[in-house]
């Protein structure tokens, strides 16, 4: 009998075995760079959330600024309508006044 042997002079488990030491040897290479991309990715993460947090927190304050701005535009307002309403009043006293001053003279012109 004639025995048929491979050709090639590596096994199947000649192959594996390179395989497997191929393996042992490139997977700390590939671990730290992938470990690496991670501290990357992290801090990038990091850097993100500040610019996020810093950008929320301005914001806040331009929200913080219009409230305060509204509030005081409408107090000014406020204050503007009761100084018109108080300057009503008094021209209405005063046309009041005229009037009985007018009333009064009329009265004692007629009597006199």
């Amino acid at each position: 009998q004639i025995s048929k042997q491979p050709s090639c002079p590596w096994s199947m488990q000649h192959l594996r075995l390179l395989a497997v030491l191929f393996a042992v040897l490139l997977c700390p290479v590939w671990s730290h760079s992938k470990k690496k991309e991670f501290k990357e990715l992290k801090k990038k993460d990091r850097r993100d959330e500040k610019t996020f947090a810093a950008e929320e927190h301005r914001l806040e304050s331009d929200l913080q600024a219009a409230k305060a701005a509204e509030a005081n535009e409408a107090k000014l307002l406020k204050a503007e309508r009761e100084e018109e309403a108080a300057a009503e009043n008094r021209a209405e006293r005063a046309e009041e006044e005229a009037a009985r001053a007018e009333e009064v003279t009329n009265e004692s012109q007629g009597i006199a």
